[in-house]
């Protein structure tokens, strides 16, 4: 019989930090890719690639062009045409702002501001009202009770008044999670069986900045103070800009802290979700768990850097987890030859035909093509060609090659643990690994027009916001 299949994808979780702080998760897996690798380093190239299984200069989005322009057809919910496809994001990018939701049958947009989708979202709802302070409020409380949906719009309003105004300057930790819970029951009343089978796409925010002290964290696993946020604390994007990292040891001691914190909430959560979802079923579902990109945490004095808006092809944002449950006979328990997400349409492909496809090829290749630069530092000539560089990189024979649209090309040695260490410089990229891209990278960047920010003209007030929060305007 066909399978079910469940893409759960734990944004911004890198490889290191999911084994060491997944354990259900990690023991409810028959099968683990040990060497998985994104095809980018950000939200809307990487989801693009794990859907199409193109690199971005194929499927053309990317930090610039975050918008899914994709044909149905060309992605591996197109491959499972017989599947209903439900999807349940928390990530603005995979999300309906910028036509993720298109994709599927059945779609749902969480946030901070809209825990509830049926109910009116609160943020939407301040930036479009010219009151203030408790006329705001009341004001607020007298459209949700008219809405057509006046529960879920009280609940989302509560949510956000106690969470992100009553309780902001409170010495106390906040009270709820990024959404996760919210997600994952969404998900749980949608993930039913029906005559036909599912596939359903998941996205989870909690582990992306910005950080903040929350009650569900366990506590243990951190020292950040209640009230501690990374938002008000860390300026980590002109950091980024102008360095300085040294100055805010003890913030990053807190962010890592709740870094983890975030891991290992998101695995009790998802491994909990899991057997919901096996118990209301019957027929077979294979689920898999990986990440979108994973995090830089300034832990390498030779490059110091914070979070994945950043032009870096580095092991802390490539290396990923790739765990299988309930995969079908035959699938290897452990692959410790390197994959690629490009990979998942076709393992996917298999998985719901009952069968493992074992990935295709000896090389594995990744590119960022350009980084959001933050704007309002206004970098300009050579200082904003820099951060607005392209990279690629291919993993060959044991091997990591990594070039730049600078002319810089390096080989360098990984061993498994999100680090990597410099081997050699080179003069090129050797073209064993070249031929895997379509194109030269200046062929590229000139078609492309890379030399300007994002623009979320269209986009509307809330969605900047949000961007705005999660470092990317």
């Amino acid at each position: 019989m066909t399978r079910n299949i469940v893409l759960i994808c734990l944004d911004s979780v890198r490889k290191d930090y999911f084994d060491s702080l997944a354990d259900r998760l990690r023991s409810k897996a028959s099968s683990s890719f040990e060497n998985a690798r994104a095809a980018s380093t950000c939200s809307a190239p990487s989801h693009a690639s794990m859907m199409t299984g193109e690199l971005p200069e194929v499927h053309r989005v990317y930090s610039h062009n975050p918008w899914f322009d994709v044909d149905r057809n060309n992605t591996f919910l197109g491959i499972l045409r017989d599947h209903r496809a439900i999807g349940v994001s928390s990530n603005t990018f995979a999300g309906s702002p910028f036509k993720f939701d298109s994709l599927f049958d059945d779609f749902v947009d969480v946030s901070p501001e809209r825990r509830f989708a049926k109910g009116i979202d609160v943020e939407e709802y301040m930036n479009q009202t010219e009151a203030s302070g408790m006329s705001q409020y009341l004001g607020y409380l007298k459209t949700a009770l008219k809405s057509d949906h006046p529960i879920p719009s009280l609940a989302n309003g509560a949510y956000l008044f106690l969470d992100r105004k009553l309780l902001h300057e409170a010495p106390i930790p906040r009270l709820f999670d990024d959404g996760t819970n919210a997600v994952l029951k969404a998900a749980e009343n949608r993930f039913v069986d029906k005559e036909s089978p599912f596939v359903g796409f998941l996205n989870l925010m909690e582990a992306h900045a910005p950080m903040a002290h929350s009650r569900v964290y366990d506590g243990k696993l951190h020292d950040a103070p209640d009230s501690w946020s990374s938002q008000q604390t860390l300026p980590y994007d002109e950091l980024n800009v102008h360095g300085g990292f040294e100055q805010y040891e003890v913030e990053l001691e807190n962010y890592r802290g709740l870094y983890g914190a975030t891991v290992e909430y998101l695995d009790r959560k998802v491994a909990a979700f899991i057997d919901t979802v096996q118990n209301q079923t019957e027929r077979e579902t294979t689920f898999i768990v990986t990440a979108d990109h994973g995090e830089m945490l300034v832990e390498r004095d030779s490059d110091p850097l914070f979070g994945h808006n950043v032009p870096r092809v580095s092991e802390e944002l490539l290396h990923v987890p790739l765990e299988v449950i309930n995969p079908p006979e035959g699938t290897p328990d452990c692959v410790e030859k390197p994959v690629s997400h490009l990979h998942l349409p076709s393992l996917l492909k298999g998985f719901a035909e009952g069968e493992y496809v074992a990935p295709g090829t000896d090389v594995v290749v990744a590119e960022r093509l350009t980084s959001v630069l933050p704007g309002k530092f206004g970098l300009s000539g050579a200082d904003a060609e820099r951060w607005w560089q392209t990279r690629r990189c291919a993993y060959v024979d044991g091997r990591k090659i990594t070039w730049t649209s600078e002319g810089d090309c390096w080989e360098s040695s990984i061993d498994g643990s999100s680090t990597e260490s410099l081997v050699q410089e080179l003069d090129s990229p050797p073209s064993e690994v070249t031929v895997q891209f379509e194109n030269e990278i200046e062929t590229l960047r000139s078609e492309l027009g890379i030399g300007s920010g994002l623009d979320t003209s269209t986009v509307g007030a809330r969605v900047e916001g949000r961007l705005e929060d999660l470092g990317y305007l």
